[in-house]
């Protein structure tokens, strides 16, 4: 993440007058048609909303009815859409810690649910951020007390990835990139210490993690990449309430962002770890086997000999020598 912090302010405009009252908005999403969708935290249901014709074109949930059902939400955090708004993703998550698929006319298609296995038993699963990886059919979703990352597919409902923080920070967003062969998550969390929000970015080939220590985020809740990948917006529910707007590194910037940085390191890295398991593999297991040979079969004998006998005797054995132990308590070589 490069330096040139720019912060500003921006306030909502009265959308209650013009679309219905919201009571607790929490999750918000423009699909590809510029149609706004948000999630009500405190009236359980999902609203998309016209800009231009200042109309409610869809509805899920209903109000103040808090279940586990089809189109039944507890406290819905995050929606998204994908293809151009063909499919509806809704993240079910303080309650209900679910994903639940939709097509654009509402209608229920599947869920995706994390169960305790996927969080080492840990409960209070909440699922609090989407985000969605297109080259492997992805939704994936960030569990804000458990500190993990979970994806699926939504063809085949397989978990396609999982990473799991350090248990002492909480996750309430994430977002995905890809710019050429580069790809990766951006998170925003909170560090459960001391209160202070962090960014963090994670690349999906090497799996390299980079935390924001130069950026101090004020209680940052939600955030979202802009289309020409140029920027990363994040809004804050601090004191502040506040949209920061953050740059983001040019490519090939391997002292930043490791989602953007040139991975030859990384494949440095490959090479090196193959060097040493060759060695442990063909070198030193062989080796290490026949000295545990013949240890085991003179192990009396060795124990009585002097050192240089032993050592003698392992450098004999080596060599495809046998021997046998006389009366006068010797070593004496066979074959000779």
């Amino acid at each position: 993440m490069c330096s040139g912090l720019e912060g500003f302010f921006v306030t909502s405009a009265p959308w209650g007058e013009k679309f219905g009252k919201f009571m607790m908005p929490h999750g918000i999403h423009v699909d590809a048609l510029d149609r706004i969708w948000t999630t009500d935290v405190k009236l359980n249901r999902i609203v998309c909303l016209n800009p231009n014709s200042k109309q409610i074109i869809l509805i899920l949930g209903k109000s103040f009815k808090r279940k586990n059902e089809r189109s039944q939400f507890c406290q819905p955090s995050d929606v998204l859409t994908i293809h151009d708004g063909k499919y509806l993703f809704v993240a079910d998550g303080y309650c209900n810690s679910r994903i639940v698929m939709f097509d654009d006319s509402g209608n229920y298609m599947k869920e995706f649910t994390v169960n305790e296995q996927m969080t080492d038993g840990l409960k209070n699963v909440i699922i609090h951020g989407l985000s969605f990886i297109p080259d492997t059919y992805s939704i994936c979703a960030v569990l804000r007390l458990n500190a993990k990352i979970v994806c699926f597919n939504i063809m085949n409902d397989s978990i396609t990835f999982m990473y799991q923080f350090k248990r002492d920070i909480q996750l309430f967003a994430i977002a995905y990139t890809k710019i050429e062969n580069k790809s990766g998550f951006y998170m925003i969390g909170m560090n459960n210490d001391d209160g202070i929000g962090y960014g963090y970015s994670l690349n999906l080939i090497n799996k390299a993690i980079f935390a924001w220590d130069d950026i101090i985020l004020n209680n940052p809740h939600d955030l979202i990449i802009s289309n020409d990948k140029c920027f990363l917006y994040i809004s804050s529910i601090g004191e502040m309430k506040n949209l920061q707007r953050l740059k983001l590194c040019k490519l090939g910037d391997t002292d930043t962002d490791p989602i953007l940085a040139n991975n030859s390191e990384y494949y440095v890295n490959i090479l090196i770890n193959f060097t040493i398991v060759f060695a442990v593999l063909f070198v030193l297991a062989p080796i290490t086997y026949i000295f545990t040979l013949c240890f085991d079969k003179y192990k009396s004998k060795c124990q009585n000999s002097k050192v240089k006998s032993l050592f003698k005797s392992w450098r004999k054995c080596l060599q495809g020598k046998e021997y046998k132990k006389t009366d006068s308590d010797k070593l004496t070589l066979l074959n000779n």
